[in-house]
């Protein structure tokens, strides 16, 4: 269900003399025209969907030249939105990204939500909740373990996990409407194998239901507290876990 404005943010962190590449991000219809109004590109190079383009970040209304830039075009459906996407790759730091992003919104583009590129990608059919949900906990994860089960969301195994149970559910629901409505050309229902399937589906989804909480200890961490009587060893322990 594509949206008929165009959204930009930029797309990596901006800290003050940190990050030697910043990148503005733009997804939606007016995403090329935005990037050919404020992109000049070195010689004659050809712009191509999955190209990259080197040239610089101007501005149109002065001439100024802004920033060094390379420009990234991926044209839907083959991006992350499943829109028309943008990226401008220029210098990190606070000033020049600043700058960039302001050119873009002044181009006509619309600031984007906290979200809103995942957002897209959800609505456009390009990932579904669970992925979204994953790439969100791969971006905020503080440990090894963390980006690991994050990448296992991502790839889809939650997903085709759900997906096989919902086709185990619907299995025994055709069984059991099957007798409702023909029950006089089928054999009888058995019974017992149908509890002893849900049963078991039942338990998959309990197991899948623990290892979110695990997953959710991995993430978010324990909060511990060591309690004891004055010179007992509390520091000690503290600083041999430590």
């Amino acid at each position: 269900m594509p949206t008929d404005d165009t959204i930009a943010a930029i797309a990596t962190a901006v800290a003050a003399g940190e990050g030697s590449v910043a990148i503005v991000r733009i997804s939606g219809p007016r995403a090329e025209a935005i990037g050919r109004q404020l992109f000049v590109a070195a010689g004659r190079q050809p712009w191509e969907s999955h190209r990259v383009l080197y040239g610089c970040v101007v501005d149109p209304q002065t001439g100024e030249r802004v920033d060094e830039a390379l420009l990234l075009l991926m044209r839907a459906p083959r991006s992350f939105t499943r829109e028309d996407v943008v990226e401008l790759h220029g210098h990190g730091g606070l000033v020049c990204v600043q700058r960039v992003l302001a050119l873009v919104l002044a181009a006509g583009a619309r600031r984007a939500h906290p979200g809103e590129f995942s957002q897209r990608a959800f609505l456009n059919g390009r990932l579904d909740l669970t992925r979204a949900e994953a790439l969100g906990q791969l971006v905020a994860a503080r440990s090894q373990r963390a980006a690991q089960l994050a990448m296992a969301g991502l790839d889809g195994g939650l997903q085709q996990r759900l997906g096989g149970l919902r086709s185990r559910l619907l299995d025994q629901l055709a069984e059991l409407e099957a007798r409702v409505d023909f029950e006089d050309d089928l054999p009888p229902l058995d019974g017992t194998a149908v509890v002893a399937e849900l049963q078991a589906v039942r338990g998959e989804l309990e197991q899948l239901v623990r290892e979110g909480r695990q997953g959710e200890l991995l993430r978010q961490g324990l909060r511990v507290a060591i309690i004891g009587r004055p010179n007992v060893g509390k520091s000690s322990l503290l600083n041999r876990l430590s």
